[in-house]
């Protein structure tokens, strides 16, 4: 291969910035000084060896996703901006299209949009890689980020685990040593009574809310997220303590304790920030009742934080309307949802996933009925703040990223990330 044939690849590389010269040449060429020759090495060596120009580039792995027919980054950019291979396992091109619609505005490549603009960000590259949590970890004293996991990968093969799980392997690991830490306490259950439903709040032990204390004709479970009850609750028929989250609370219960839930003809679990009056709860239960859902959920207030316009108001309207999913932030199901779909609830700790996967069970496996009722409006306080809030703050702690879970609850069943009516 002539020096005037390599002349285009060179210039565009050299160009592009994609090709990290001194981390390269001090990687494999043994000295940063040897920085200008990075570029031509790479092109005529270092790829068909497998070098990486960057952190987020394999030429291995490009090539093995493309059945051998490719291998440069060139290529990979040429070639492959649509589509679903990955030139790396850091960066999952299908995921990075998915999450950051918006990578076409300024870039002619989804891989381009994260190494300029994306990373920085603090946009994940593949399900599993917590950028942010990185981003604000890494010490100042490291120098750029890029060059940061560039000796990350080159030095270990992979990212610190710290802030990045390769596989549904890692993933399942981590979720199985959180669940085997909880420890489920029952501090106060009523004896079996003639009510029917029961509304289970995943709760603080600062919770405050109307229906506590109102007139009603359901029963209450409060869950305890940060330890056991500091008060009596009277009137309040079960107690319980558990660290966790919704969706391990559910699941723990469901394998310990089932009958604190299975008693009930409906469960409604909600998050305590959610408010709804004890008459709003009592309507809502007789709507689910009376339209035979499987699966329900009040709708949203027009202001609640949600990422679903079609659990809203005033896109719902006043009925119900059937969906094919309700949200973990407060779904309610029968006796005969729980009992058949309750796995669904021990497949992620953070709940991304399980809302539509409990979806997926009951309507298109089973053929029940799901649905939003208007009728009920409940408030969403709290802003979802997916980097500083505490469940995500919480999540980060137990190196568990929700959208991973999310993601390999979608690959695994062959379902979408998407609420949509049935009606």
């Amino acid at each position: 291969m002539s020096i005037a044939s390599l002349w285009p690849d060179y210039a565009r590389l050299r160009s592009s910035g994609l090709v990290l010269e001194a981390d390269y040449a001090a990687c494999y060429l043994g000295s940063a000084k040897l920085a200008r020759l990075s570029v031509p090495h790479y092109i005529t060596i270092g790829e068909r060896l497998g070098y990486r120009p960057n952190p987020f580039f394999d030429p291995r792995h490009f090539a093995k996703a493309t059945g051998g027919a490719h291998r440069s980054l060139l290529e990979y950019l040429d070639h492959y901006a649509v589509g679903d291979v990955s030139p790396s396992r850091e960066f999952e091109h299908s995921w990075y299209t998915w999450q950051n619609p918006d990578w076409c505005r300024n870039h002619e490549h989804p891989f381009l949009h994260f190494y300029f603009e994306g990373l920085t960000q603090g946009r994940d590259p593949a399900p599993g890689i917590d950028i942010w949590k990185f981003l604000r970890d890494v010490p100042p004293s490291s120098g750029a980020p890029m060059r940061h996991l560039y000796g990350q990968v080159t030095r270990r093969g992979r990212f610190d685990p710290s802030f990045s799980l390769y596989s549904t392997e890692d993933l399942r690991r981590a979720q199985d040593a959180f669940k085997n830490s909880i420890d489920l306490k029952v501090h106060r259950e009523s004896p079996r009574g003639s009510r029917r439903f029961l509304v289970f709040v995943q709760a603080s032990r600062a919770l405050v809310r109307d229906f506590l204390f109102e007139e009603r004709d359901f029963d209450i479970l409060l869950n305890f997220y940060d330890g056991p009850p500091v008060a009596d609750w009277p009137g309040v028929e079960h107690l319980v303590s558990q660290r966790g989250t919704k969706s391990t609370a559910i699941s723990k219960l469901l394998e310990a304790r089932p009958d604190l839930l299975l008693r009930y003809d409906a469960v409604l679990f909600l998050d305590d920030d959610i408010v709804l009056s004890s008459p709003a709860l009592s309507c809502f239960f007789s709507e689910m009742e009376r339209s035979g859902l499987d699966l329900a959920q009040p709708s949203l207030t027009a202001d609640s934080s949600c990422v679903w316009p079609v659990l809203k108001q005033p896109v719902v309207g006043p009925g119900v309307r059937l969906i094919n999913a309700v949200e973990i932030m407060m779904p309610a199901a029968t006796r005969f949802t729980l009992e058949r779909a309750g796995w669904t609830f021990g497949r992620a700790i953070s709940g991304y996933g399980v809302d539509l996967l409990l979806g997926h069970e009951i309507v298109d496996r089973l053929g029940g009925k799901a649905g939003v009722i208007g009728t009920v409006v409940a408030a969403h306080e709290k802003p979802i703040d997916a980097r500083k809030g505490n469940f995500y703050t919480f999540m980060r702690s137990l190196g568990i990223n929700p959208k991973h879970e999310l993601w390999t609850i979608m690959k695994e069943f062959g379902i979408e990330a998407a609420f949509e009516y049935r009606d």
